[in-house]
């Protein structure tokens, strides 16, 4: 085996050194699909983004297929994602002040 893909995480910790509960749900930012090489251990990151996007796009390396216009896509959605999380928690951060 030459080397594998893998949709990965890394682990995000609180001020007091515990998992950030929450954090390795589907629909959070912050996932890697990785080119890992067995035989040397190194890993190259393919694409950091949601986790459905990094398994969409291991599905279709495997598969053998062209990966470059699906990628720039997935940037896009994943982009405008991020951008909808933030608006919304903007104006939960801004209505939480009030109360």
């Amino acid at each position: 085996m030459k080397y594998v893909y893998i949709v990965t995480k890394s682990v995000v910790t609180d001020s007091r050194n515990r998992v950030e509960s929450g954090q390795c749900l589907p629909d959070t930012d912050g996932w890697r699909l990785l080119k890992f090489f067995p035989k040397t251990g190194k890993e190259k990151t393919i694409f950091e983004g949601f986790y459905d996007h990094c398994t969409q796009l291991q599905q279709s390396l495997q598969e053998k297929k062209d990966i470059a216009d699906e990628m720039k896509s997935l940037e896009e959605q994943a982009e405008t994602r991020r951008k909808r999380n933030s608006n919304f928690m903007k104006r939960i951060s801004s209505r939480l002040k009030g109360i």
